[in-house]
C-alpha cells in the first residue's frame, strides 16, 4: 500500500542530493511555521498549519518514492506498531524498540 496525496509530486524527480537539500531547506520552515501556532494559540490550525502539514506530506511521499518497497513495507509495519498507543504495560518496550530504530539497531 503506497497511497498518496499527491498524484503530482515534483520532489519526486529531484536527484536525491537536490532532493536532500530540499528537505533541510523545507524543514526549518515547516517546523518555524508549526511552533508559531503552537506559541499562539489564537493562530492555531488554519491554513499556514495546513500548508506545512502538507509540504511534509509531499518530502516525506517523495522520500518513500525513492526507496526499496520491501523496506518501506517494513517500516510502515514498525512504525504502526510505534505508533500504537503507549499503556503502562508497554511503554518500556516500545521506548526501547523507538530508540533502537533511531540508531538503527535490530
Amino acid at each position: 500500500m503506497n497511497d498518496k496525496y499527491f498524484d503530482g509530486n515534483l520532489f519526486e524527480e529531484l536527484p536525491a542530493d537536490h532532493f536532500h537539500k530540499k528537505v533541510l531547506d523545507h524543514a526549518a520552515c515547516i517546523a518555524a511555521n508549526l511552533m508559531f501556532d503552537a506559541a499562539h494559540p489564537d493562530h492555531a490550525g488554519g491554513v499556514k498549519s495546513a500548508n506545512a502539514y502538507h509540504m511534509m506530506i509531499a518530502l516525506c511521499e517523495a522520500g518513500l518514492a525513492k526507496l526499496d518497497e520491501k523496506d518501506v513495507a517494513e517500516s510502515r509495519e514498525f512504525v504502526a506498531k510505534v505508533l500504537t498507543p503507549i499503556t503502562k504495560e508497554n511503554e518500556r518496550e516500545m521506548c526501547r524498540e523507538f530508540m533502537a530504530a533511531i540508531f538503527g539497531i535490530k
